[in-house]
């Protein structure tokens, strides 16, 4: 009998539609829609129940919530229940779960006890990103300790009341707003997000069996609520920033306060400042030229800020590759002025400069109250550049940044 491998990709809170594969075309599932091109894409497949613990428990016995008895949250799954993994072990499988499960209530439990293995042979359970002491934080904790306080996104409801009551506090800190209306950068480093973690404990698991079939649930929190992407895929939503004429750091500075930012430097930028505002940078474009070293760019790439490096001149590029080769290999990062297209553009319209003089077109000067009027110049809308300590204070008050 032919026995396969079966890995299950268990997103959470995800439309049909809110794929690529099904005719959206805001929302960018490349993988996704390419598993959906490759396979088989369902048009007719529902799920049994609207919420969470009643569906996952449906999906993998195969029984009505109603059959169950579980319609509703915070009914625990009891250990005896008839699960995918426990019938495929009849068969000679050995099954995992990575991540999300949900089997029981997660609000107010000690996520450090023996959790019940429903028939599975390989359990790394993590309900939540970083609300609880589970496999998730310990992972975050042996990659990279120093990462910790930026991997929860918030606690629920009920484990808040249940804290308070209790009297229990964390070593890591959660933030206030649970629900934000709006997606918002992980705070930590790309590589210790929830997905993250899910995806190399799948990918590990499945290094190690090689001997006979195997069953893995790869239970993935997003895009559940609240709508935590890496900053990288924020970078269209922030505001470009050129920082590559007669470079001041302390300009630098004040556009970081309390906004993403895509940055264009032409000058090494202070590590430590890099550090402090990591998570208002969504993008820092290197414009490479000698006062850059390999060692720094290493460095700038440790912090967890998305880097790309770009030559102005074509022919220039296999030098820039073979100068850093060691730092290329790690990252392809290196691009052409002609690579970058669109991504380079964007910093020559609608910029912000932090440099020089006020210069639409033509040699004409103006304020930047004047320039902010100006309409159809040259691109469509001018680019404003600031100067003086008045130009900056007339920004604050004007916030002409939100009106480019």
């Amino acid at each position: 009998m032919d026995r396969p491998n079966i890995l299950i990709l268990y997103t959470d809170q995800q439309r049909w539609d809110a794929l690529g594969a099904n005719g959206n075309n805001d929302i960018q599932t490349p993988n996704l829609d390419r598993l959906a091109t490759e396979g088989v894409n369902f048009s007719r497949y529902f799920v049994q129940n609207p919420v969470c613990m009643p569906s996952r428990v449906s999906f993998l016995t195969g029984q009505y919530p109603s059959t169950l008895r579980i319609t509703r949250m915070g009914i625990p799954v009891p250990d005896d229940t008839i699960t995918l993994p426990k019938m495929l072990r009849n068969y000679g499988y050995c099954s995992a779960n990575v991540g999300k499960l949900h089997f029981l209530p997660h609000a107010n439990r000690d996520h450090r006890q023996i959790h019940p293995d429903y028939g599975f042979d390989h359990l790394v359970i993590s309900d939540e990103p970083g609300c609880y002491s589970d496999a998730y934080r310990s992972w975050v904790e042996q990659k990279d300790p120093d990462q910790l306080n930026y991997i929860s996104v918030g606690l629920p409801p009920a484990t808040a009341v249940w804290r308070q009551q209790m009297g229990i506090q964390d070593e890591i800190p959660h933030p206030e707003e649970r629900f934000p209306k709006k997606a918002i950068a992980f705070q930590g480093s790309s590589d210790v997000t929830h997905t993250a973690f899910v995806t190399e404990q799948t990918i590990e698991f499945i290094k190690q069996q090689k001997n006979q079939p195997f069953l893995c649930v790869s239970g993935y929190y997003s895009p559940h609520s609240p709508w935590v992407a890496p900053q990288e895929f924020l970078k269209g939503n922030a505001i470009n920033l050129r920082a590559d004429y007669h470079f001041n750091e302390e300009r630098v500075v004040h556009w970081l306060q309390d906004r993403m930012v895509n940055l264009l430097v032409d000058q090494p930028i202070s590590l430590n400042l890099l550090k402090y505002f990591k998570k208002n940078i969504a993008q820092l474009t290197v414009n490479i030229n000698d006062s850059f070293t390999e060692e720094y760019l290493k460095q700038v790439a440790s912090i967890g800020i998305h880097l790309e490096i770009f030559c102005e001149k074509e022919e220039e590029l296999a030098d820039v590759r073979f100068k850093f080769f060691d730092f290329s290999v790690e990252q392809n990062i290196f691009k052409s002025k002609k690579d970058l297209g669109d991504d380079l553009n964007k910093f020559n319209k609608n910029t912000l400069f932090l440099s020089g003089k006020i210069l639409l077109s033509e040699g004409e000067k103006y304020s930047c109250l004047e320039a902010k009027k100006q309409k159809n110049v040259l691109t469509g809308e001018p680019e404003i550049v600031y100067d003086t300590k008045d130009f900056w204070k007339e920004l604050d008050h004007y916030r002409l940044f939100n009106t480019l």
